[in-house]
């Protein structure tokens, strides 16, 4: 059920002007393939990123995993990913020593089952920022306060 406030709205009540975004909205946004309700759910949020209205920190992990496909696709594939890291409101966070540690902890007490959502749910929990995923089982995790691409389809 989609929620009468948008996604946009819910990451500025919920945060200070900024969040980490899970790889699969990432991807809504760069190559613009994903179910369109999504991607709609998704534009407001990073358009106001784009305009430096709101900034966005995407984990480490979630650049590696937006390159796979661009880098298999060919160099002009990577522009698109390129353009969007190279934004003056989205910053990398990189995997630290505590991020790794809580990343850990999550995956060895089987709050999460992956190593690479354990260390995106790290990350904002160790900037102490909102989560926006598309990945249920992240959403419902409850290290972080997330929010769901999809209720906000």
């Amino acid at each position: 059920m989609a929620r009468t406030r948008g996604l946009l709205d819910a990451v500025r009540t919920a945060a200070s002007g900024a969040f980490v975004t899970d790889t699969a909205p990432l991807i809504f946004r760069i190559e613009r393939r994903a179910h369109s309700p999504l991607v709609r759910a998704c534009d407001p949020l990073f358009d106001a990123v784009e305009q430096g209205d709101l900034s966005c920190v995407v984990g480490a992990v979630s650049v590696a995993e937006a390159f796979v496909m661009p880098l298999r696709s060919g160099p002009q594939a990577l522009v698109a990913v390129d353009s969007f890291l190279r934004q003056p409101a989205v910053a990398v966070g990189n995997v630290t020593e505590p991020i790794a540690r809580v990343g850990a902890e999550l995956l060895a007490g089987g709050v999460i089952g992956r190593l690479a959502d354990a260390l995106v749910a790290a990350t904002a929990y160790d900037l102490g920022l909102p989560l926006v995923t598309a990945d249920r089982r992240l959403a419902r995790c409850g290290v972080v306060e997330t929010l769901l691409v999809q209720d906000f389809a």
